[in-house]
């Protein structure tokens, strides 16, 4: 749910900010929305925008301009003492931003709105908040992000290219409703892309992508303990696109990324797939140590039998 309700009856407030070089600050259709903050900057004749995102650790702009990281920090200072609310999450900003590890005079960069705005509906429809099948329409996500309709459309349309949304006859756009054929297809496709990332990254010996996918598997011996198979799932995910990232092809990650994102939508129906995760850890851990010391035919045999076991389990699934 869009949360607003916290923040200041007046919806426009400007201020002049001199020592950061930006003419004026005017924060517009201000909220903190599940933990995002959204203002504009407007320096001389255009304007920039800049959405902090309290969640994740992102700060992102669009716009024309170019904001320093210097900007960034004189804005948020004032915006943080108009508004308590916001203050309170000043120590997490500041961090964050601390990690972006830029000079103060290096322009951070700069993102389309209409990606912004894909990598948020993106993250409600992975998350569930819109259903599958459920329509997405345009005019009640203009009004809720403060934006016209063409960033809104656009957005929409990357992800009916991207497979997370379809465009139904007489209906509109709507979330990919996804069935266990398309999961099997799926495990087929991964089966191509990973195969040609695992010899790539084996060849290349990558000392921090193995202290990474390590870290991963403690992670994940963490969520079973708990039985919390969804965080399992998600440091699954994570765990292979480490490995297609690593191999440094920009169309494997981005054919990935879309077969990452349909994986989980699958899933997040069927979490009987994971019903049992006994050794699942240990697979992932056995993966890791072929990868650092190989040999190599045996880390394909090992990624042959993962995968294999992967598309066994859909056998448990219920007939649709």
């Amino acid at each position: 749910m869009w949360q607003s309700r916290d923040l200041p009856t007046s919806t426009a407030k400007k201020k002049t900010v001199r020592r950061s070089g930006i003419r004026s600050l005017w924060t517009q259709r201000e909220a903190v929305l599940n933990g995002w903050l959204s203002i504009a900057i407007y320096d001389g004749p255009g304007y920039d925008s800049l959405t902090i995102d309290l969640r994740h650790g992102v700060i992102e702009l669009s716009g024309g301009g170019g904001i320093a990281a210097g900007d960034v920090s004189v804005a948020w200072n004032w915006i943080g003492r108009w508004n308590p609310v916001i203050t309170a999450f000043r120590e997490r900003t500041e961090h964050m931003m601390s990690e972006l590890a830029v000079d103060a005079l290096e322009p951070l960069r700069l993102r389309p709105t209409s990606e912004i705005i894909a990598d948020k509906i993106r993250e409600r429809i992975l998350s569930g908040a819109f259903a599958a099948g459920e329509r997405v329409a345009e005019g009640p996500l203009s009004e809720r992000l403060g934006v016209s309709r063409g960033p809104i459309r656009e957005a929409l349309q990357r992800l009916v290219q991207e497979g997370l949304l379809v465009n139904v006859q007489n209906k509109g756009v709507c979330v990919v409703d996804l069935h266990k054929d398309d999961l099997v297809d799926i495990y087929v496709a991964r089966r191509a892309i990973e195969r040609e990332a695992f010899l790539r990254v084996f060849e290349r010996k990558d000392a921090k992508l193995i202290a990474t996918l390590r870290h991963i598997v403690k992670e994940m011996e963490a969520g079973l303990a708990v039985d919390n198979r969804r965080i399992f799932v998600e440091l699954d995910i994570n765990f292979h696109f480490a490995i297609v990232d690593s191999a440094s092809s920009p169309r494997l990650s981005r054919i990935y990324s879309t077969l990452a994102a349909e994986f989980r939508l699958c899933v997040m129906k069927a979490m009987s797939l994971y019903s049992s995760t006994e050794g699942l850890a240990e697979h992932h851990t056995r993966l890791i140590d072929l990868l650092d010391r190989g040999p190599l035919p045996e880390l394909m045999e090992e990624f042959d039998a993962h995968l294999s076991r992967g598309i066994a389990r859909l056998s448990t699934l219920p007939a649709e």
